[in-house]
């Protein structure tokens, strides 16, 4: 049985009604994040290449100029057990232009760094990768055109991006997966300036993104699956969205795989910005969708889809 709810006020489901006789999702449901494309590297500046394995390791880069690159690897192949090296460091600071930071830590208790200043830069960090937990990686950018690219598995994993500048991205991805139902991981941006982007992916349960966006034409696109964890009514997906500025969207889709709960919050102030939620718990009944959604101006669009699959 399918059951569709829908915590509406009065003027959301008039105004709904005008958007609905116009074609449907269609203004809201449009969102779309392109990655700035990775700089090649020509060899005529810097290169860093460390390579670190086992425990306890630290490696830290410092780069000036244009065109540099800085590959550093952490991969703890000397662990007898395969899985990965444990509370190793690595910190990466490039000054200049099309720079290239490319982090790469498998293990866990490992913590990843990057800064990047000037324009057209592009920062990779795989921080927790096979069977890690309680990593942390960290990417900060100041300047325009860069683009940031974060990634993490398995759980209790720590990712956040700050970007000061116009034209950036951040994208960052964690995923649970084979351990469904432990604590989760825990993403969080913070960008500053105008046609920014913000995509952000977690899989498993017990998740919690949060997105601040302050600008203009700006885009937040936020998808968490919530796997099948059976505790009913517990807060596996959770999300958190301010935009501040104008013309600014956000997309937000959460789906929850069998009792628990899905929560969103949405706060755009400005005019003309758009809110898409779309929420689907997928259970035997028990579970619960809730979302707000808060716009502070005028010409404002917001969209909610609540759908709830059980017996």
């Amino acid at each position: 049985m399918k059951k569709l709810n829908l915590f509406l006020s009065a003027t959301f489901i008039i105004a709904a009604s005008s958007l609905f006789a116009q074609g449907g999702w269609a203004p809201c449901n449009d969102c779309e994040v392109q990655q700035v494309d990775m700089q090649y590297h020509y060899g005529s500046d810097n290169v860093s290449d460390i390579d670190q394995d086992g425990d306890g390791n630290f490696a830290s880069v410092l780069q000036y100029g244009t065109g540099n690159l800085s590959n550093v690897n952490q991969d703890g192949a000397a662990d007898q057990l395969g899985y990965g090296g444990s509370t190793n460091d690595a910190w990466v600071h490039q000054d200049g232009n099309n720079n290239v930071s490319d982090i790469d830590q498998l293990g866990d208790n490992n913590h990843g760094v990057v800064w990047q200043s000037g324009s057209w830069n592009y920062a990779k960090q795989l921080v927790g990768a096979g069977y890690a937990e309680h990593n942390s990686a960290v990417a900060s950018s100041v300047g325009s055109g860069n683009g940031i690219l974060q990634t993490q598995y398995y759980d209790n994993n720590d990712a956040m991006t700050e970007q000061f500048g116009t034209d950036n991205d951040a994208i960052q991805y964690q995923s649970s997966g084979p351990n469904d139902g432990a604590a989760g991981s825990y993403a969080r941006i913070y960008q500053d300036g105008d046609n920014n982007a913000v995509n952000q992916t977690q899989n498993g349960s017990f998740n919690d993104a949060r997105t601040t966006q302050y600008g203009s034409g700006n885009t937040s696109v936020e998808t968490q699956n919530a796997g099948s964890y059976v505790a009913s009514g517990l807060w596996t997906n959770v999300s958190n969205v301010y935009q501040d500025g104008t013309n600014n969207k956000n997309c937000l889709t959460q789906t929850e795989g069998t009792t628990g709960a899905n929560w969103s919050n949405v706060y755009q102030n400005g005019m003309g910005n758009a809110s898409y939620t779309e929420q689907t718990a997928n259970s035997i009944g028990s579970s619960v969708n809730y979302s707000t959604v808060n716009q502070m101006g005028n010409y404002n669009t917001a969209c909610v889809q609540q759908n709830s699959l059980g017996i």
